[in-house]
């Protein structure tokens, strides 16, 4: 069985490249995802842009922890300046790219694991077509057709 064909010369620098393009697709897409889906998770248990919200977990945990007062610093306190605009958040559409870089990187970083040797044909007459008669060689290495006694 003969090795596979080798790769070119450039596929590591080309895998580098998707890589690292791969990586920053999806670190900006977080960047700009991230802080949409805090202040939504913020705005589930109850931290919204006028306070917190009566009867919420947010309430709950204020009364039962800190009562009426809420110590500078704390992170109650941090969450509710967030949930009341402390965080900037971009506007949705913004968000939907995002969220499309962060897809579009996943999906580069799978392909590429899925399909790093994809330059190199099967092993064998190293073509890529394992199947093909025209100009392949038999166990006699002729390409007459079948071996004699076979």
């Amino acid at each position: 069985m003969a090795d596979p064909q080798p790769q070119p010369p450039n596929a590591n620098v080309n895998l580098a490249a998707r890589a690292v393009g791969s990586a920053a697709l999806i670190g900006i897409g977080t960047a700009v995802v991230a802080p949409a889906l805090v202040v939504a998770l913020l705005g589930a248990v109850g931290f919204t842009s006028t306070g917190v919200a009566a009867g919420s977990i947010a309430a709950a945990l204020q009364s039962s922890i800190f009562g009426a007062f809420i110590p500078a610093g704390s992170w109650f306190a941090a969450c509710q300046a967030a949930a009341m605009g402390g965080i900037a958040v971009a506007a949705p559409l913004e968000v939907a790219a995002g969220a499309a870089a962060m897809v579009t990187g996943a999906a580069t970083g799978v392909n590429m694991v899925f399909n790093r040797n994809q330059n190199a044909g099967p092993a064998g007459n190293g073509n890529g077509d394992e199947n093909a008669d025209a100009g392949d060689q038999d166990e006699e290495g002729d390409d007459n057709g079948p071996d004699e006694g076979a």
